[in-house]
């Protein structure tokens, strides 16, 4: 006959090794991420610190991703992306959307929306521009 017996010897090494809810949220979030360093860096670069060549091509991504954004903007998906985001409640509608000047969309709205514009696989860097669109009003860029 059988007979099964309860042990807390692995409940409770098992417990040394679990933290519970309260323990990690009581914890604070890391201080420094690889994003934030790398968006830190970028923040304060100058363009005084730049060669000439860094900031033709740079100036020339950006005229190319408007390109692109504003031609993407003429696409069936964009125009049901805009249509849903402009039906979504956003109290801080401040920001611009590729190809309709009299359009203000929240930040994160704009951001996903211009990002629908200027999707592409073979182009991936070119949502950062789209994002930026969508921050820089908040920030005071633009």
């Amino acid at each position: 006959m059988l007979f099964l017996q309860r042990s807390s010897r692995h409940v409770s090494a098992i417990r040394r090794w679990h933290k519970s809810a309260l323990e990690v949220v009581e914890q604070p979030a890391p201080e420094e991420t690889v994003t934030g360093s790398f968006g830190a860096f970028i923040h304060g670069v100058k363009p005084e610190q730049m060669s000439q060549t860094v900031l033709r091509r740079s100036k020339r991504m950006v005229l190319d991703s408007l390109g692109v954004g504003l031609l993407g903007s003429t696409t069936q998906v964009f125009q049901l992306a805009l249509q849903h985001c402009q039906q979504m409640y956003a109290p801080d509608d401040i920001s611009s959307v590729y190809g309709h000047s009299g359009i203000r969309l929240s930040p994160t709205l704009a951001a996903f929306v211009n990002g629908v514009a200027v999707s592409n696989d073979g182009h991936v860097h070119i949502v950062l521009w789209a994002c930026s669109l969508g921050i820089a009003p908040r920030q005071g860029k633009v």
